[in-house]
C-alpha cells in the first residue's frame, strides 16, 4: 500500500532523533525532542513511572505534608472512601481516581457465625475493587450479612439481587463480589443445590395448599349442603310465624322486632291494676274518641288498617271501652250474629216471665187485699196489679239491684300500644334500681322526719378561748358528745348561748341548774344565778380529758331551754367523778348558737354535735 502520510523532502535523515514533525494551528511544525521530552515527563503517568508518587496512610496525613510536585496515594484510610489517587487542584487535594487494585483477598478465620460473616483485608475495600472471600461455614439463615474489618455489616445479594438462600453458600468455597452501597452484591452466585432444595420445599408447600383447598372444598360443600338444610327450615319456621309480607326474616330480624316492640305488637291493650298515673313505655292511655294523629304513626297505621272508625280528620279514633266488658268477635259469628267489630251493645236481660201460683178461683196479690183478681196479667178496677220487691230466699242473701245487668267485677287502667319502645334486661334492671331508689329516699326521708338526729358537725378546739357552734336555727334539739379539757384547775366549763349567731352570748344570772354527783357534797348544787351551764364540777383538774354529753331541747323555740347532761373525769384531788345534771336558760328566746367556754384560760378538746329539725 502506498504512504500517503505527510512527507518532507526538505528534511534530512539522521540517525539521532532531535526534532518531531508536529501540527500547530493547521500548520506542520518542527518540535524540539528535548521540549516535547520535557512536556510528556510534566504529565502524572509519567511522574508515577519515574517514582514522583508518594503514599499516605491516610487522608489527614496528606492534608498535613508539605506541598510538592508529586502524585500522592492513600492506601489505608480507615474510611475506604477517602483511599485513592489524589491531585491538587487550588489549595486542597482531590480524589482523582481509585488505587490500582483490581482484586483485594479477604480472610475469614470463621469468627463470626455461618450468617453474619466477619472478615478482614490488607487495604480498605472500596466499590471499585472485587473481593474475594472465604467460606468458612455454610450459612445457616437467610438473609447472609459480611463485615469487612469491623465496619458496618453489608448484607449478601445473589448476582440477581435476591437475598442468599439458606445453606446457599457452601463452607469451603470461595465468593467474588463487589461493594455496592449497603450490599455486598456476589459476582459469583450462590450454591444451586440449596435453591432447588428451596424451589422443592417450595412445591411441596404448594401440592400441601392444593390438597388442603380440595379439602375445603368438599367441606365447604357439604356446609352449603347443611346450610340449604337450615335455609329449608328456617322458611318452613318463617311460614309457621304466619308472614304476610311475603319475605323471609332472620333470626336477627324478628329479635330486633321483638327488641323494639318490647315483645308486644302494636295495637296491643293491656289491662293494668292502678290509677293510671304512670304510662308504660310504648303505650298511652285508652281514652274512648281519642285521635290518633300522625304524632303516633304506628298505631295510626295500624288502626287504619284494622277497621277503627275515620273522623273528619281522616285520623283514627280510639273506640269506646269505657265501663265496658270485652266480648270476643269473629266476621260470621253466629252467637250475636249482625254484630261489626267495634260496636257497642247496651247491658240487657235475657227475655223471660214469671209464674204465679194461685188456687183455682183463689185471690191475686194487691194493694187492697180482696179488691181485684189477677188474670193473664191484667187489671181489674183502679188499681195496677204488681209483684212486690224482691226479698232474700233465706239462703243467698239479699237481693242487689242496679241500672245494669253485670258480673261481679273490678276495675283497672286500660293502655294500647301505640310506638315501639325497646324493653330488655337492662331497661328493666335500671327501672328497678330507680324505683328502689326512690324507696331508699322515701325511707331515709321518713327515717329523717320520725328519727332526727342529723350530723351537724365535728369541732376540735386546741388552746381556744371557747368552742363556737354557729348556724343552728333550723334544729330544735341539740346534742353534743364528746371530750374536753381546760388549761386552768378549779374552774368548771361553761355552756352558753347566743340569738345572733355568736356575735354575742346570754351570760347574765338566766341559768338554773340542779347536780347530782359521785363525789364531795358540795358538788352537789341547786342554783339559779349561774351565768351559763356548769357541764363540769368547778373543783376540775386540767390534766385530764372530761367526757360529756349534754342534750338541748327547744332551742330554736320563744320559749325556755332545756339542757339535760352529764360528765365523768378527775377532779383536782386526782379523785374520778360522775355527774348529771338539769339546767334551764329562762330568757325564752330563740337561739341560734353556742359555745363552750372558760372563764379563764383555754380549752381542747374533740366533740360532734347533731340535731334534729324543727
Amino acid at each position: 500500500m502506498a504512504d500517503s502520510g505527510v512527507k518532507s523532502p526538505n528534511i534530512p535523515s539522521s540517525s539521532i532523533v532531535e526534532d518531531f514533525m508536529g501540527n500547530r494551528n493547521g500548520s506542520t511544525v518542527r518540535i524540539p525532542a528535548d521540549a516535547a521530552a520535557l512536556q510528556l515527563l510534566a504529565t502524572g503517568p509519567f511522574q508515577m513511572l519515574t517514582n514522583a508518587g508518594k503514599l499516605f496512610e491516610t487522608l489527614a496525613e496528606l492534608n498535613a505534608a508539605a506541598v510538592g510536585d508529586f502524585t500522592p496515594w492513600v492506601f489505608a484510610d480507615p474510611d475506604g472512601e477517602k483511599n485513592g489517587i489524589y491531585r491538587r487542584i487550588g489549595s486542597a487535594w482531590v480524589w482523582a481516581m481509585p488505587l490500582p487494585y483490581s482484586f483485594i483477598k479477604a480472610t475469614n478465620s470463621g469468627v463470626g457465625t455461618p450468617s453474619a460473616i466477619q472478615a478482614d483485608t490488607g487495604i480498605p475495600v472500596s466499590e471499585a475493587a472485587l473481593v474475594i472471600v472465604p467460606i468458612a461455614e455454610t450459612s445457616d439463615e437467610s438473609p447472609v450479612a459480611i463485615s469487612f474489618n469491623g465496619q458496618a455489616a453489608l448484607t449478601v445479594k445473589s448476582n440477581s439481587g435476591n437475598d442468599i438462600a439458606e445453606g446457599g453458600l457452601i463452607a469451603g468455597m470461595l465468593i467474588v463480589g463487589v461493594k455496592d452501597g449497603e450490599t455486598f452484591r456476589l459476582i459469583t452466585d450462590q450454591a444451586n443445590s440449596a435453591i432447588v432444595a428451596q424451589a422443592e420445599a417450595f412445591a411441596q408447600q404448594a401440592r400441601g395448599y392444593r390438597d388442603d383447598t380440595a379439602t375445603a372444598g368438599e367441606e365447604i360443600a357439604e356446609y352449603i349442603v347443611e346450610a340449604q338444610g337450615w335455609s329449608t327450615k328456617a322458611k318452613e319456621w318463617a311460614v309457621s310465624m304466619n308472614l304476610i309480607d311475603g319475605s323471609y326474616h332472620s333470626a336477627a330480624y324478628w329479635a330486633n322486632q321483638s327488641y323494639l316492640t318490647g315483645g308486644v305488637p302494636i295495637g296491643t291493650k293491656v289491662a293494668m291494676y292502678g290509677n293510671g298515673a304512670t304510662t308504660p313505655p310504648g303505650y298511652i292511655k285508652w281514652i274512648p274518641g281519642f285521635e290518633v294523629t300522625s304524632a303516633l304513626p304506628d298505631l295510626r297505621a295500624y288502626g287504619l288498617a284494622n277497621g277503627w272508625a275515620v273522623n273528619g280528620n281522616g285520623n283514627p279514633v280510639l273506640p269506646a271501652g269505657d265501663s265496658l266488658f270485652e266480648r270476643m268477635w269473629l266476621p260470621g259469628q253466629t252467637r250475636d250474629a249482625g254484630r261489626a267489630f267495634g260496636t257497642v251493645q247496651a247491658d240487657a236481660f235475657q227475655g223471660h216471665k214469671f209464674e204465679l201460683l194461685t188456687n183455682a178461683g183463689g185471690r191475686g196479690t194487691s194493694t187492697v187485699v180482696g179488691q181485684v183478681d189477677v188474670i193473664d196479667g191484667s187489671t181489674t178496677g183502679s188499681v195496677t196489679n204488681r209483684i212486690g220487691n224482691p226479698i232474700t230466699d233465706g239462703t243467698n242473701g239479699a237481693p242487689r239491684t242496679a241500672t245494669e245487668t253485670r258480673v261481679a267485677n273490678v276495675t283497672f287502667t286500660w293502655f294500647i300500644k301505640a310506638y315501639s319502645a325497646p324493653i330488655d334486661a337492662a331497661t328493666v334492671a335500671a327501672a328497678q334500681v330507680l324505683s328502689d331508689l326512690a324507696d331508699a329516699r322515701a325511707r331515709v326521708a321518713a327515717l329523717e322526719a320520725s328519727q332526727g338526729w342529723k350530723y351537724v358537725g365535728r369541732y376540735q378546739p386546741s388552746a381556744a378561748a371557747y368552742a363556737l357552734v354557729p348556724n343552728l336555727s333550723a334544729y330544735k334539739k341539740i346534742r353534743l358528745k364528746g371530750r374536753v379539757q381546760k388549761s386552768v384547775t378549779n374552774e368548771a366549763i361553761l355552756l352558753q348561748f347566743s340569738a345572733d349567731n355568736g356575735n354575742a352570748f346570754v351570760t347574765t344570772s338566766t341559768y338554773g341548774q340542779a347536780y347530782y354527783g359521785q363525789q364531795a357534797a358540795a358538788a352537789m348544787i341547786n342554783t339559779s344565778s349561774l351565768s351559763g351551764v356548769a357541764i363540769s364540777v368547778t373543783n376540775l383538774v386540767n390534766s385530764n380529758d372530761m367526757e360529756f354529753e349534754i342534750t338541748i331541747d327547744r332551742l330554736n323555740e320563744a320559749a325556755q331551754t332545756h339542757i339535760l347532761g352529764k360528765a365523768g373525769g378527775y377532779n383536782t384531788s386526782s379523785v374520778l367523778f360522775a355527774t348529771s345534771y338539769y339546767a334551764r336558760q329562762t330568757d325564752s328566746t330563740i337561739f341560734n348558737a353556742l359555745r363552750l367556754i372558760a372563764p379563764t384560760g383555754t380549752l381542747t378538746g374533740d366533740f360532734i354535735v347533731e340535731g334534729i329539725a324543727a
